[in-house]
């Protein structure tokens, strides 16, 4: 494990380096090393830390962009947080937990999503970059901070400037 402000590292199972940066509203994942046949995420809308999911939903914008919310009841009475997550390689099917497999497109709505986002092989590459952004306003406002501050896929770019933006304050 490694951890520094906006940066944190660990190696799972021996093989697959993760490693998490962060901007201001946004929050960018590294994948590497995924010497698979497949790549498979969960998203688990359900899971949160002291607070119960009220609803959520997730929609399959296109191959590389989803959006969702997930409203929760816990520390806050009522709330909200919206997200969307773009992805460095094309998602090639999904699935809601209690539905069959679904191309690039589509949505699902349910107290507390839980989905699987399926990325296909590694032999284009052996890595995946994922760019979430965050708003407790809107997907809109979520989509909006995603490409005002983690518009491209330079995952050392990132930890550079969250280093720079620690060592300012």
């Amino acid at each position: 494990e490694e951890a520094s402000p906006g940066y944190y590292r660990v190696l799972l199972a021996d093989r697959i380096e993760v490693e998490l940066g962060a901007t201001r509203r946004c929050g960018v994942q590294r994948y590497d090393h995924l010497e698979t046949d497949s790549v498979l995420v969960i998203l688990d809308l359900g899971y949160g830390q002291d607070d119960k999911p009220t609803g959520s939903r997730l929609t399959v914008v296109s191959d590389t962009l989803i959006t969702g919310y997930r409203y929760s009841s816990g520390w806050a009475a009522r709330q909200r947080v919206y997200f969307a997550m773009a992805f460095s390689r094309p998602l090639k099917k999904w699935r809601g937990i209690d539905g069959g497999w679904q191309g690039p497109s589509g949505s699902v709505e349910a107290k507390a999503v839980l989905a699987a986002l399926h990325f296909g092989s590694t032999d284009v590459g052996n890595e995946l970059l994922i760019r979430t952004g965050l708003s407790s306003v809107s997907e809109d406002g979520a989509l909006a901070n995603l490409r005002a501050e983690a518009p491209h896929g330079d995952f050392v770019r990132y930890r550079r400037e969250a280093r720079e933006a620690w060592n300012r304050e």
